[in-house]
C-alpha cells in the first residue's frame, strides 16, 4: 500500500513524548553515526527507513512523496515553552544556477512540504534520552499569501545579490523569513565563485529565521503571523511596564553594561526581554517587534529629533517593483507593533523609565489616522518616483521630503558615513531610510493616553 504525506505525518506524531531510545533500536545503528551522526540522519535512516543522501530532491522522494524532513533542537526558556535552538537550513545555493522565480526554484521544489520534528535539546544527557518534543507538518501551499510574499521578496533580495556579483555581501539581515546563511568551516575555507565578480563569496544555503521556526511550532494557537507578532508584543509590553520610575543605570551596572556606550538604552532593554522571554527577543532583533527607547527633555517632551521606521535602507530593487503602497516593505514596517520606552536622563547618572506605550503600528489597522496614512502613502510614491529618476540616471531629480517639511515622515541617510560603498549605484545620494518625525511621535504617544 502506498504511504501518504498524512500517514509519514501520522508516524511522527506517535513518537511525541517518547525518548530517542524508545523510537530506535541504538544496537542496530551503524557505527559511523551511533557517535556522531545527526539525530536527524537517525530519524530519517532508522525511523522512518529512507535513506540517508544529498539528492536535490526532497527526502521522502523514494516513496513518491514531496515531503522533506527537517529535525530540529528545541530548549526551553525561562517561562519553560520550547522554541528553537537555531535556524533551519533548507538547501545550499549554488550562486551560478540560481533560478529568478522562487516558484520555479529549486529549493521550493525540495521544500513545499516539511516535516518538522522537534527534539529535547541537552549537551548533557546520552542521546538515548532525548524526548521528541512536537512535529509539525508545514505546506507552502497553506500559508498566508502575506507569508509567500515576504519569502518571495526575500528569495528575490538573494538571487538579485547574486547577479549583480555580490554574493560576498549578502547577509541573514537582508531579508525577514527566507536567509542566506553561512556554512562550512569559515576562516575563509569555504569560499565559492559567483557569477558577474572575481570575488570570492562565503557558501551560503537557503534557511528559515529562527523566529520563523518558532512561529511554524506554535502557529496553530495564532489566527494569522500578525496575531504572533501581536501577542508577543503584548507580552513585552507587559513586563516592560514592571519597570516604570525603575533606574535602568541599577540594572546596567548588575549585568557589566556601559552606560555611555551608543544606544545603551536600547542595549539594556534587549538584555532585559532576553532574560524574560528569548523567543521574544528574536522577533525584536529581526525587527518584527519595533522596540524605540526616547529621551525626554526637562520639559518632558521628547528630545530625540526622530525614529527609523527600519533597521535597513531603501533598497532601489525593492521599491521600483512594488506596484501599491500597501503592498510595499514600507507599510509593511508602519502596521508592526511598536514599543516605545520614553526614558528621563536629566538625573545625574540616572536612566528612569517614565512610561511604556505599546502602538498596534505607525499606521493601525483598528485606528487609522488619515493623515498620517496619507502622508506615508505620499512619500512612498514620492521616494520610488525618484528612484526611477536615479534608475534613469537623472540623479539631479532626485527630491528628498525633509523634517521641517511637517509631513510625518522625512527621508535622511542610513549609512553611518558618506563613503562610496553607502552610496547608491550611479549616484551620489548616501543610503536613505524612512523616519518618523519627532512631532508625530509626541503625537501619537498623547492620543495613547488619552490626552488628544
Amino acid at each position: 500500500m502506498n504511504k501518504t504525506i498524512d500517514d509519514i505525518f501520522r508516524r511522527a506524531k506517535e513518537a511525541e513524548n517518547k525518548q530517542l531510545g524508545e523510537i530506535i533500536n541504538f544496537d542496530e545503528i551503524d557505527y559511523k553515526l551511533k557517535d556522531k551522526g545527526r539525530i536527524g540522519n537517525l530519524i530519517q535512516k532508522y525511523y522512518f527507513n529512507i535513506d540517508i543522501n544529498n539528492r536535490s530532491e526532497s527526502d521522502f522522494k523514494e516513496l513518491g512523496l514531496d515531503l522533506e524532513l527537517k529535525v530540529t533542537g528545541l530548549k526551553q526558556n525561562k517561562k519553560k515553552q520550547w522554541i528553537a535552538k537555531e535556524r533551519v537550513s533548507l538547501s545550499m545555493i549554488d550562486f551560478n544556477n540560481i533560478e529568478k522565480d522562487f516558484t520555479d526554484s529549486k529549493v521550493l521544489n525540495k521544500n513545499k512540504n516539511i516535516l518538522l520534528i522537534g527534539h529535547e535539546y541537552n549537551k548533557d544527557k546520552n542521546r538515548k534520552n532525548l524526548k521528541i518534543i512536537k512535529s509539525i507538518l508545514w505546506k507552502y501551499e497553506n500559508i498566508s499569501e502575506n507569508e509567500k510574499k515576504i519569502i518571495e521578496n526575500d528569495y528575490s533580495i538573494i538571487y538579485q545579490k547574486i547577479q549583480n556579483g555580490i554574493a560576498h555581501e549578502l547577509s541573514c539581515s537582508d531579508t525577514k523569513i527566507l536567509e542566506a546563511t553561512t556554512k562550512g568551516q569559515g576562516k575563509n575555507k569555504d569560499l565559492r565563485n559567483q557569477p558577474n565578480s572575481d570575488f570570492k563569496a562565503k557558501s551560503r544555503a537557503f534557511a528559515l529565521k529562527k523566529w520563523y521556526v518558532n512561529y511554524i511550532l506554535t502557529g496553530s494557537d495564532f489566527e494569522s503571523i500578525n496575531a504572533y507578532f501581536n501577542t508577543s508584543s503584548l507580552k513585552a509590553y507587559n513586563f516592560l511596564k514592571n519597570f516604570i520610575n525603575a533606574d535602568l543605570s541599577d540594572y546596567a551596572k548588575k549585568n557589566n553594561i556601559n552606560t555611555s556606550a551608543k544606544q545603551a538604552n536600547g542595549i539594556i532593554l534587549k538584555k532585559m526581554l532576553e532574560e524574560y522571554d528569548d523567543s521574544i527577543l528574536e522577533l525584536i532583533s529581526e525587527d518584527q517587534i519595533k522596540v524605540r527607547t526616547m529621551r525626554l527633555s526637562k520639559s518632558g517632551e521628547i528630545t530625540q529629533e526622530s525614529m527609523p521606521i527600519s533597521s535597513h535602507h531603501i533598497k532601489i530593487d525593492e521599491i521600483l517593483k512594488e506596484n501599491k503602497f500597501e503592498d510595499s516593505l514600507f507599510y509593511q514596517e508602519l502596521t508592526k507593533p511598536y514599543i516605545i520606552v520614553t526614558i528621563d536622563e536629566n538625573i545625574f547618572s540616572k536612566k528612569i523609565i517614565k512610561d511604556v506605550v505599546l502602538l498596534d503600528g505607525i499606521i493601525s489597522k483598528k485606528d487609522i489616522n488619515e493623515r498620517i496614512y496619507k502622508n506615508a502613502e505620499n512619500i512612498w510614491k514620492q521616494t520610488k518616483l525618484s528612484f526611477e529618476t536615479i534608475n534613469k540616471g537623472k540623479k539631479e531629480d532626485f527630491i528628498l521630503t525633509k523634517q521641517k517639511e511637517d509631513k510625518d515622515f522625512h527621508l535622511r541617510p542610513k549609512a553611518k558615513n558618506s563613503n562610496a560603498k553607502n552610496k547608491y549605484e550611479n549616484s551620489n545620494l548616501t543610503f536613505q531610510a524612512f523616519w518618523l518625525n519627532r512631532k508625530t511621535i509626541s503625537f501619537l504617544i498623547k492620543k495613547h493616553r488619552g490626552l488628544i
